[in-house]
Parts: structure tokens; C-alpha cells; sequence
């Protein structure tokens, strides 16, 4: 199995020197030293000491190296600190994490007049709400996060992002927001090494915290999307997260990824240890998981929660465990998730027109018997979409195959001849997940 490091390598060999180009790909996405001569050519009329002044440069005897990584985001650009975060100092801004490229494809796209990114780090979601936002707002702790978010800005040439250094909502006190995206240093931990991992706070106090004053942000029908990590007993892993959304006046979409055991976790979170320093390595994990049992946990949970404001209506909490990757612009889906209202009768249900979205996914898996083939498992989901996807019970298949929107679904259930106890739990679920449109 390659490495990072043995990639990169790969990477630089492959692109071979001579172009600018090829110098600028070299020089600040695979991180590579590079001949000082052969970057002023490639950067002027830009000056090669400029950057060695700005402290985006420097100096490896003859040859100069960048201190900045850069990596392309969609159709955007993005400066981070180059190296590995876990082996740097605590002010360390990392690029685009995997927590920062779920959220990116799971943020909602669609045109606001502001939007607030909490934590802003690199400044990737700020940059990525600035496209479809009048005006983005960024906060960060960290000065060097807002520097970086600053830079990315103006690398992209926007100009509707400004920086406020800061903790967390401190610097937007009594500010309302059309969109808020967090995603903060959720993990759970018992250290305080790193401002983009620790919070320094107990427990899953972060995400509550992050969560609660999210929704407070919130103008009527705006949305606050939060990446976390939260704690929680057995297989209720939605309690937590249903407990805090209670009185915030948002409808709650609670997203999960994967809940893993204590010692898993602790285990993933300090795999940089485990070759440079073993010893340390054993007494992270052992320090960690006693930190979970003084909790009194079982399982630690990850994933989104999504908060849409709707003071003046009897608010609602729904949850699913996400089984595939994003695709494509989430907007649509994310909207179709908010439509339905806190209750649907079965009454309305039945008089209903469904339709499928347009994308949408209907898979069918058949096994041979001795009578033939039969369906043991059909599943939906959408293209665009979140990567939520829908089981469909044999007995339901009928039903759901024919929501086009021309039918309603008592007429659907008479054609197809299904029990309508069945078929119309399985329409319910399929709304519910934003995998079938009633109206």
C-alpha cells in the first residue's frame, strides 16, 4: 500500500519540469524543492523574493520550497499549510480535510444574501459560499485561518468574503445568517494538542454548543449545517442530537455517517503516532479510552446535522444513516428533505401524486429459485443527491416503480394490487428521505 510521501513522489516524477506550469504544480500542490531560478521564470513578473518575504517561500540552498499547499476545490482554488497537520505546531490551518470536503458536498447551494462560516480554517466553505452568497462571513480563533481565508478570497477573486478573529459566534453576537456551515474541531478527545481537532471542550460539548448557537443565527427558512462527533449509548445514536434540537425552532435533519466503538476511535485519531513514537502511542489510546469510560459511552457517532428555521410552525426531528457519498449539487435533495410538513395523514398520503426526481436511482437484485427469480433486495437513491438511499420491501416495488406523477397513491396501490398498510409506509419513508416528491 502507498503512502502519501511515496505518491507525491510519483506525482513530481510525472510532471516533468519546463513549463510554468508544470514549475507552479510542483512548487505548491505536490510540495516539492524546486530551483529558485526556475520559479522566477514561471512566477514573473511576480517576484521570487515578494513570496520569500511573505513567508509563502522558502529557501533549500539553491533551490526554494513552498510552505503553502495549493489544491484544486471543484472549480475554486485552495492555500493551506503544507505538511502533515499532526506534525506541526497547534496554529497549523489545514487544507481540505475529509470532514471539509463531506460538508462542501452536502452545504446547500442555493443564492442567499448571507452566509456565515464558523471556524473557517482554510476558508474553503466560505469560498465555496461566496459563489452562490451576496456576502460570506468568516470567523476563526486562529489568526493565521483568517489569513488564509483572505488569501483564498482574493485567489479566486472574490470579493464578498470578510474575516472577524474571534471564538466561534463571538464575533457575530445578535447577527442573523440566511446559511451557517461549521465545521469545527469536533473531535472528542482528552487532549488539547490541536486547535483543528481539540476543542477543549467535555465530552460532545462542541456539537451541542455549535449546534444550538447555529440555529440562534438563523433568519426564517435559513439553513445552519454542522459537521460533528457526539457520543451515545447502544444503538439510539439519534437521542443526543434529538435532545438538543428540542425548543431551538428549527426543523432537524440529523445526518450520520458511522458510529464507532471507543477504542476505534481512539486508535483512528492517534494512527500518527503509532510508527514515530510507539510508546506514546499506547499511552494516547489507553489515556483516551479511560476519558470515554469516565463518560460512561459506548459509541461515538459522526455526521451532519442540518437546522432550518421555522419559528412560527410545531418543528420536527428526523434522522438516517447516510450508506453512500454525495453527488452532484445536494440542493434539491436537501430541499425535498425540508418540504414535508411535521405530520402527513395517511388520508393525504392516499390522495398524493408521488413522483421520483428526476436522477433517481431504482436498483433491483434478483436471485434464482426454483420458480424463477425473485427480488431479494431494491433500494433508491438520487443522482444529484446527499447519498441517502431508500429500501424498498419486494411487496412495495410496484407501487413505488410507478410514482410518476400521474397517479395518485390510492390508485397506485389498486394497479398494483399490494397491501396498502405496506405500500403506503414505504411512500412515507421515501418522502421522508427526500427520494419522492408528493406534490
Amino acid at each position: 500500500m502507498s503512502d502519501p510521501e511515496s505518491e507525491r513522489a510519483v506525482l513530481a516524477r510525472r510532471v516533468e519540469p519546463g513549463s510554468p506550469l508544470a514549475t507552479v504544480i510542483r512548487l505548491f500542490h505536490l510540495n516539492v524543492n524546486v530551483e529558485g531560478s526556475e520559479v522566477q521564470r514561471a512566477l514573473a513578473p511576480l517576484s521570487l523574493q515578494a513570496l520569500l518575504d511573505g513567508g509563502l517561500l522558502e529557501t533549500r540552498a539553491t533551490s526554494v520550497r513552498s510552505r503553502v499547499h495549493l489544491v484544486p476545490l471543484g472549480s475554486l482554488l485552495l492555500a493551506s499549510d503544507a505538511g502533515d497537520p499532526m506534525s506541526k505546531g497547534p496554529e497549523f490551518v489545514a487544507g481540505a480535510t475529509i470532514s471539509t470536503v463531506a460538508l462542501l458536498g452536502h452545504t446547500l447551494r442555493r443564492p442567499g444574501d448571507r452566509a456565515l462560516d464558523v471556524g473557517c480554517g482554510s476558508g474553503a466553505l466560505s469560498i465555496a459560499a461566496a459563489t452562490h452568497s451576496n456576502s460570506v462571513l468568516a470567523t476563526d480563533a486562529n489568526p493565521r485561518a483568517c489569513q488564509f481565508t483572505r488569501l483564498n478570497a482574493a485567489l479566486n477573486g472574490l470579493d464578498n468574503v470578510t474575516c472577524r478573529v474571534g471564538n466561534w459566534f463571538d464575533p457575530v453576537r445578535n447577527e442573523l445568517f440566511d446559511l451557517v456551515v461549521c465545521n469545527p474541531p469536533f473531535v472528542i478527545s482528552p487532549d488539547r494538542d490541536f486547535l483543528f481537532r481539540d476543542a477543549g471542550l467535555s465530552g460532545d460539548e462542541i456539537a451541542r454548543r455549535m449546534i444550538t448557537l447555529g440555529a440562534r443565527h438563523l433568519r426564517t427558512e435559513g439553513f445552519a449545517q454542522v459537521m460533528c462527533n457526539w457520543l451515545h449509548q447502544g444503538e439510539d445514536w439519534a437521542s443526543p442530537v434529538r435532545e438538543w434540537a428540542d425548543g431551538l425552532g428549527c426543523d432537524v435533519w440529523t445526518l450520520r455517517f458511522a458510529s464507532m466503538d471507543p477504542v476505534s476511535y481512539a486508535v483512528s485519531w492517534n494512527s500518527h503516532l503509532k510508527e514515530v513514537d510507539p510508546a506514546g502511542f499506547e499511552s494516547a489510546v489507553d489515556r483516551w479510552v479511560a476519558y470515554y469510560r469516565e463518560l460512561n459511552v459506548d459509541h461515538i457517532a459522526s455526521g451532519l446535522v442540518v437546522a432550518r428555521r421555522r419559528p412560527e410552525e410545531t418543528n420536527w426531528f428526523r434522522a438516517a444513516t447516510l450508506s453512500g457519498t454525495p453527488a452532484g449539487d445536494p440542493t434539491d435533495h436537501l430541499l425535498r428533505l425540508f418540504a414535508l410538513p411535521s405530520q402527513i395523514s395517511d388520508e393525504a398520503l392516499l390522495d398524493s401524486r408521488p413522483r421520483a426526481p428526476e436522477g433517481q436511482r431504482l436498483e433491483i437484485s434478483q436471485v434464482a429459485h426454483a420458480d424463477g427469480y425473485r427480488t431479494e433486495r431494491a433500494t433508491v437513491a438520487c443522482l444529484p443527491g446527499l447519498g441517502l438511499t431508500g429500501r424498498i420491501e419486494p411487496v412495495a416495488l410496484p407501487l413505488v416503480a410507478g410514482c410518476d406523477g400521474r397517479h395518485t397513491v390510492a390508485e397506485l396501490i389498486e394497479q398494483a394490487g399490494v397491501a396498502p398498510g405496506a405500500a403506503l409506509a414505504a411512500i412515507r419513508r421515501l418522502t421522508e428521505l427526500g427520494l419522492v416528491s408528493l406534490w
